[in-house]
């Protein structure tokens, strides 16, 4: 999610890999641009992480495998985590379509999830607030 704003009631990880403020470079490719790109680490918290298929209301071409959809983005969340296989409905506006669109749970990972602002490795525009990355896509960023 492009400047995206900050979740409410979502658990704060206590010993995070990458603590707010850490700089990173991110190993994912969500979207265009992001691969490689060096991000600063905006907020980190614990929960439950999945990738997702879904409809998007807007159309009928099938989104698969969506990097990361978190538990409190799911209607109808309580505290037991959503098995591989379940179909759900998503409460969240990151992208176009998304909203209110029904969804197949594809993968779950108990995970801390990181909200990161980069500049994009393609046009330089800033990304502010993205959501979200898990801890494997991102790595230490080694400065000279």
């Amino acid at each position: 999610m492009k400047n995206g704003k900050y979740p409410p009631a979502l658990t704060v990880a206590k010993d995070p890999v990458y603590p707010i403020d850490s700089r990173v470079v991110i190993r994912a490719n969500h979207v265009p641009g992001m691969e490689g790109a060096k991000a600063v680490v905006n907020a980190v918290y614990e929960t439950t992480a999945y990738k997702v298929s879904y409809i998007p209301t807007t159309s009928s071409e099938e989104v698969k495998n969506y990097k990361w959809v978190i538990h409190e983005d799911i209607e109808g969340a309580n505290s037991e985590a959503f098995d591989v296989g379940e179909e759900i409905i998503l409460n969240v506006k990151y992208k176009n379509g998304m909203d209110r669109a029904k969804a197949k749970i594809e993968s779950v990972v108990q995970t801390n999830v990181y909200m990161v602002s980069y500049i994009d490795s393609r046009n330089g525009e800033k990304v502010k607030n993205y959501k979200w990355l898990i801890e494997s896509e991102l790595l230490p960023l080694k400065e000279n």
